[in-house]
């Protein structure tokens, strides 16, 4: 690589604070653009939320990861890598739903699976319809609903689009006259899995987004391994690289380093705005002030908040950034279960555990409650994936490694960890066959992540969300922290053409964050723009809408009759 530095005369060094896919997508870009970078981690492993912990040599991580096609800036950082679809990942196009399990289901019987495919929506529509998950009537009302959401709204009108953001879900789902129960809950399911919050508490704007980018009739894929092992070491020896070549800029990541305060300087004589002059850190030895140009902060909103609220001049200056405390997230649990023996009929796709029992077999009418009464999704919102069929892709299956997620964990939090872990695998053999003595303790793991719970797009919750990037230096009033000189946010929470609380969010974010960078020092051509996914047709869908109303029509009247 060409040393920019040389031809710029020298440029600042930035130092991020938060080594996860945000932070290392910032570090990366600014690497290539010739800073020197210094990334500070307070756990000792980089990743965050896309990490991965070691415990007794097995790599756990956070929870599993789809990556779909639309992820482009995730996708560049991986070529970057050299990590390419096709060698590095697998390609999942389907997902599998599973009811409870009939009581005299023998040991040795098969499930019945049931499976949407969502690669190829318009291709796939009456097998979606026809899948068992839902009834087809319920199912077609669910289809023209979500083409109802993805034509809703004026996206030049910040009126509209605020509304958008002020509305949820369910409200939205429930005032189309069309609309059934299973139709409704079945987005509240998918909702629950991709943003573990409930449809009555999720954004319109951020599910209209969602849909938009997946209705493009592509799927996704999954990492061929840990991502420890197959995406962050490839990351560490990419950014590793620059310091074994002369003349190149400089990488050094501190872990188990904490960032205590950000000292600032306000001096007008100067004429210049306030600044960040240096941090005050905590690592393995000891306390001690880091001198910094530019420091970017790719950690958890809360924490920003909290850095934010205890300095006197960013108090007063990013006023903005104190209501990140309005923001909401939520803990998601992750139970890693192998297995002594080989589990029987476990599929290669991940799968969502439902049970409608409470509109299935009568129970609408019994005075008793069902531990789920009224939902689709299972207690605890269950889904996994067979983590050894994914990675070693066998032909016939030696072992079982289940990754199971709990998306709705609120009844679990605060609980013992073995009373939670229990709760959970007691649940997850109501729709497996096996018993507790199957399960490999010594190898399995489970990680609580109530330290990394996840942001959540809630209702209201954009107008809070804080910009990191600059349109333009002259008009300042788009970019949040123009009244502090060096400082930059990066992470999902922030806003972004992303929107979703996803690795794309993040990565999304963290180049944004690095080109404001190189724009303070004016060399913003040196990092790209983030790359925006396009979004499903309007003309399409208001086509396929004229289409479907027919069927419609029927589906309406075979409910009402």
């Amino acid at each position: 690589m060409e040393d920019r530095r040389a031809i710029r005369g020298g440029l600042p060094p930035v130092t991020i604070v938060g080594a996860g896919i945000a932070g290392m997508s910032a570090a990366l870009r600014l690497l290539q653009a010739g800073f020197d970078v210094t990334v500070i981690e307070s756990s000792n492993t980089v990743g965050g939320k896309f990490g991965a912990v070691k415990v007794n040599g097995t790599y756990h991580e956070h929870a599993y990861h789809f990556l779909a096609d639309w992820c482009l800036n995730f996708w560049d950082i991986a070529a970057s890598l050299n990590l390419s679809k096709e060698e590095h990942f697998v390609r999942r196009d389907t997902i599998k739903f599973l009811r409870r399990k009939p009581a005299n289901l023998r040991a040795d019987g098969e499930y019945n699976f049931l499976e949407l495919k969502h690669g190829g929506a318009q291709l796939h529509f009456w097998d979606n319809v026809h899948s068992g998950v839902i009834p087809p009537d319920d199912m077609i009302a669910y289809a023209y609903s979500l083409l109802d959401l993805v034509t809703k709204g004026d996206d030049h009108d910040p009126d509209e689009l605020e509304f958008l953001n002020r509305s949820s879900v369910n409200g939205f789902m429930r005032s189309l006259p069309y609309m059934t129960d299973l139709a409704a809950l079945l987005h509240q399911e998918a909702l629950l899995k991709a943003f573990a919050v409930p449809s009555y508490e999720t954004s319109v704007r951020s599910y209209r987004t969602f849909v938009r980018y997946f209705g493009r009739d592509q799927g996704g894929w999954i990492l061929k391994g840990d991502c420890h092992t197959k995406f962050w070491q490839p990351f560490l020896r990419k950014l590793n690289s620059y310091n074994r070549r002369k003349g190149t800029p400089r990488f050094r990541l501190y872990l188990n380093t904490c960032l205590e305060a950000i000292e600032t300087h306000d001096d007008r004589s100067a004429k210049r705005r306030p600044h960040v002059t240096r941090i005050w850190v905590r690592g393995p030895e000891g306390k001690y002030w880091l001198e910094t140009k530019h420091l970017i902060l790719a950690v958890p909103h809360q924490e920003v908040a909290r850095l934010v609220g205890q300095n006197p001049l960013l108090r007063k200056s990013l006023p903005d950034l104190l209501e990140l405390r309005k923001l909401k997230a939520r803990q998601m649990a992750s139970l890693d279960l192998y297995f002594k023996n080989p589990l029987r009929g476990i599929p290669a796709e991940h799968v969502t555990l439902i049970d409608d029992r409470y509109f299935s077999d009568g129970a609408r009418s019994r005075p008793v409650r069902l531990a789920n009464d009224g939902d689709l999704a299972s207690r605890f919102g269950l889904s996994f994936v067979d983590n050894y069929k994914a990675w070693k892709q066998p032909r016939s299956p030696r072992e079982t490694w289940l990754n199971v997620v709990s998306a709705d964990f609120d009844e679990l939090a605060g609980l013992p960890t073995d009373v939670a872990q229990e709760a959970i695998i007691a649940e997850l053999r109501c729709y497996l066959n096996f018993g507790r003595r199957a399960i490999d303790r010594d190898r399995s793991y489970f990680r609580l992540n109530a330290e990394a719970p996840l942001f959540t797009n809630t209702v209201g919750s954009w107008r809070y969300r804080p910009e990191t990037r600059i349109d333009d230096p002259e008009h300042e009033e788009y970019w949040v922290h123009s009244r502090i000189d060096n400082l930059y946010v990066a992470g999902d929470y922030c806003r972004s053409k992303i929107d979703l609380v996803c690795l794309e969010g993040a990565v999304t974010t963290g180049i944004t964050a690095a080109r404001a960078v190189a724009t303070r020092c004016g060399i913003g051509e040196e990092v790209k723009e983030p790359l925006v996914p396009p979004e499903v047709s309007s003309q399409e869908c208001e086509a396929a809408k004229a289409a479907l109303a027919p069927w419609l029509a029927l589906a309406i009247k075979g409910k009402r009759q």
